[in-house]
């Protein structure tokens, strides 16, 4: 087998440059100095735990609902 048969010329500049992409991405992306500026906390609100009854309506989980005809 021939190695033109296999990897034609056309094939192998786009596979070189796909590569060539690749790397370009990944250098791009990795360099450079990594941001040292951090985000301030989230405001969060706190409240005091209050215990009530609340009235339960209808048991529905795990049920299914069929509609009347």
């Amino acid at each position: 087998m021939k190695i033109n048969s296999v990897l034609k010329p056309k094939h192998m500049v786009w596979a070189s440059g796909a590569v060539l992409a690749g790397l370009l991405l990944i250098v791009l992306t990795r360099s450079g100095a990594k941001a040292s500026v951090q985000a301030p906390p989230p405001i969060v609100e706190v409240a005091t735990v209050e215990q009530r009854d609340v009235p339960v309506y209808g048991e529905w989980i795990g049920m299914q609902a069929v509609a009347s005809v």
